[in-house]
């Protein structure tokens, strides 16, 4: 998926595929960004809903058997703390789509969603992969107009 936004979006708008369907005129980034944050949506809520019907996600199984396939550690937990997780997770998934767009929650549910991208990369050593999610998160939702401000970037340095 992060080559095909790489080829459409307009990434240093050098190898861009709009660049040769549009003649490389400026376009805003801001239809750019909402396909990524669809995308999201769509991808956490129907990961909630997957993970809702699935009991295993509500007593801690589906946990603990992917805690225990890790080849080298396994990381013992009580029963609680998995279910608190698991349940954690699929509220989170689930309610992604309806908190990430109100100024008021989206900071929170950005945070527990890179948090559980960072246990997921340490507990299970998906580094790649948790890496592009919260990438992609950032890039969806987060505040990037700050780094953009003289303050931060100056233009003439580089």
């Amino acid at each position: 998926m992060s080559l095909f936004y790489c080829l459409v979006f307009p990434v240093g708008n050098y190898y861009s595929l709009d660049k040769k369907i549009f003649k490389g005129k400026a376009k805003t980034n801001l239809r750019y960004r909402k396909v990524l944050q669809i995308h999201l949506s769509t991808v956490y809520f129907f990961s909630g809903i997957a993970k809702g019907l699935d009991s295993g996600w509500w007593n801690g199984d589906s946990l603990w058997r992917a805690l225990a396939s890790v080849d080298n550690s396994f990381y013992h937990m009580p029963s609680f703390i998995l279910v608190i997780i698991g349940v954690g997770t699929v509220l989170i998934e689930f309610s992604y789509p309806f908190l990430v767009y109100k100024k008021v929650t989206r900071k929170y549910i950005l945070t527990s969603i890179i948090i559980m991208h960072l246990s997921i990369a340490v507990m299970l050593d998906l580094y790649a992969f948790s890496t592009i999610m919260i990438m992609w998160n950032i890039a969806a939702f987060g505040n990037l107009d700050s780094f953009s401000q003289k303050k931060y970037i100056d233009v003439k340095t580089v």
